[in-house]
This record gives C-alpha cells, structure tokens and sequence, in this order.
C-alpha cells in the first residue's frame, strides 16, 4: 500500500545586477523604475545615460508529493523449541508431581 511524503523543495536564486550605458542627449535627469523586485536607474552623465538593473534575491519553495509504501512492523517469532518452552515446563512439573506422588504409593505394603 503507497502513502504520499510531502517533501519541500526550497530553491534560492541570487541576486542578479546587470548595466550597460546608452548615449542620449535628450535625458536631463535620473529615472527610477521600481517594481516588486526588480530596480532600474536611468542615469544621464553628460552625453551618456548609464543603466543599472537590479532583481533581488528571492526564495522559491515547492512541494512534491513523493509516493512511498508503508512500512509494517512484523514482531519476529521466536526458534522452534522456545515458542513451546512453556508447554515443555509443564509437562516437567506434571510428569515430575506423578513422579513423586506414584513412587508414594509403590513404597506402601500390601
């Protein structure tokens, strides 16, 4: 019989900058563009606009369920003769009670 593990499966991206620079001579100030979690800067440095993008780092966690069987724990039987050791006592005692009680008997005259 299969059950179900749920195991989580946690994947850690780094963080990720890249840049590269665009001239334009129209640009006469900064922009920012932000959203979630990426950041990038439009930066006007005379002739040149420099650009920098930033995505921060992020945790993704996802669940697999992975079938597997049960384990059943099976008590083991003990050898041969020691499953009946107990009858086997019994049978002493009873065979050593008629013992003792018979050689009574045999010791009395007639």
């Amino acid at each position: 019989m299969a059950d179900t593990l749920l195991v989580h499966d946690t994947f850690v991206m780094a963080a990720i900058v890249a840049d590269t620079s665009i001239p334009i001579s129209r640009l006469t100030d900064t922009v920012v563009i932000s959203r979630d979690k990426l950041e990038i800067k439009l930066v006007k440095i005379r002739d040149t606009i420099h650009v920098t993008g930033t995505c921060k780092a992020d945790t993704i966690v996802k669940e697999v369920r992975v079938p597997v069987e049960k384990i059943k724990l099976v008590k083991a039987e003990r050898a041969g003769w020691l499953r009946n050791l107990g009858w086997l006592i019994m049978g002493l005692v009873v065979v050593a009670v008629v013992w003792k009680f018979g050689s009574r008997d045999t010791g009395r005259g007639t």
